[in-house]
């Protein structure tokens, strides 16, 4: 197994930690690239598949942060479907032995035959960290105590996600009642003087969105989503149209978390208070690195495709180990973006993203609601 020499306190690093996003950009370049090769290495070592797949990547000739980008091949979702079967990605113990897994979740389909993802306890612990780790420092801002409406079908994994993040912020969560039409939603959402609402922002077929249950409420006079009753939206799956956004400030609404992942690996950004149209990486239990054409990251100001991978989770004790179930890294997601690095104006370093753009399956896309962030 690969060992670290220079960063010795990194067995103690927890996801959610906020100095991960406060650190200085090398040091932070340096950790990910330790956790990145970490994660190299068990793959090579523990899944056949990708023994084939890196057979001619050299740990020993990854020495930086962007090398990690370059000299590391990357996956698409056509390959993962060409595979015999979605067990192929796992490694081998927990093949062997599926009781390990705690959550399945499939795609949703949207660009062809949906893809299989597979988490370990500690997996999904990692990722709990990660969506909650940006909000430690701005929990303060919400409603006190939290109960928040969770609009998205149970069945697709933004569902039991933010679940268990209002959980691990102190909250409590309700989920939308299967088979509610909107304003039975917001009726719901009155009854448990909800407070926080999570939903994406328009239709995507993956639960109820801001924009109908807005139209809802107002068609209806239920008039709850204002101000006095909702204080705080989390948002995901596609960008929110400023008119919406907008309306619901109006409404007086002051905060919005807006979420960027996928079901394959996430979370991998969160939007900034500061500067609302710019998300935080949320580089730790997951690497995200910005590609040119030329294969190499991209500059600060420059667009390319999006990359992203597992690579960080926990044992049994607690400590951070390997990501140990489906094993994905440098993941195209199909998004093109522009890459910001520099001190954000809330005071944190980790680079940002901006611009998000669907370009790869982008017809099926477009069929089923999900063309735009």
């Amino acid at each position: 197994m690969y060992q670290m020499k220079t960063i010795d306190f990194l067995d103690k690093i927890k996801f959610d930690s906020p100095e991960l996003d406060y650190i200085g950009h090398a040091e932070r370049k340096k950790i990910i690239t330790f956790l990145f090769k970490r994660q190299l290495d068990y793959m090579k070592n523990n899944v056949p598949y990708y023994a084939i797949k890196y057979k001619n990547t050299n740990l020993r000739d990854i020495e930086t942060y962007e090398d990690c980008a370059s000299l590391v091949p990357t996956t698409r979702k056509s390959d993962m479907r060409a595979l015999p079967t979605p067990y192929d990605l796992l490694p081998t113990d927990i093949r062997k032995n599926p009781e390990q897994i705690y959550l399945f979740r499939g795609t949703g389909g949207t660009t062809g035959r949906p893809t299989s993802m597979f988490y370990t306890h500690g997996d999904w612990r990692a990722m709990v960290d990660g969506m909650t780790r940006p909000l430690k420092c701005e929990v303060q801002n919400f409603s006190s105590p939290i109960i928040s409406f969770d609009s998205y079908n149970q069945g697709h994994i933004s569902g039991p996600i933010f679940d268990d993040t209002i959980k691990k912020l102190g909250g409590l969560p309700i989920a939308r009642n299967f088979g509610s039409d909107d304003y039975q939603a917001i009726k719901q959402m009155e009854y448990h003087n909800c407070n926080l609402l999570i939903a994406p922002a328009v239709s995507t077929h993956k639960g109820g969105s801001l924009e109908s249950l807005l139209e809802s409420d107002t068609k209806n006079g239920t008039n709850y989503i204002n101000g006095e009753n909702i204080t705080t939206i989390f948002h995901s799956s596609t960008q929110m149209p400023t008119d919406l956004r907008d309306e619901l400030k109006g409404l007086g609404i002051k905060y919005f978390y807006d979420y960027y992942g996928s079901t394959d690996v996430l979370p991998t950004a969160i939007s900034c208070q500061a500067k609302p149209e710019e998300l935080h990486l949320n580089l730790g239990h997951i690497s995200l690195f910005i590609l040119g054409e030329d294969g190499e990251h991209v500059k600060s100001g420059q667009r390319g495709l999006v990359v992203t991978g597992r690579i960080g989770a926990y044992d049994m004790s607690g400590r951070n180990t390997v990501a140990q179930a489906t094993q994905l890294l440098n993941y195209h997601v199909g998004d093109e973006v522009t890459y910001v690095e520099g001190t954000c104006l809330c005071g944190r370093t980790t680079p940002r993203i901006k611009n998000i753009k669907r370009v790869l399956d982008l017809k099926d896309k477009q069929a089923s609601g999900c063309e735009v962030w």
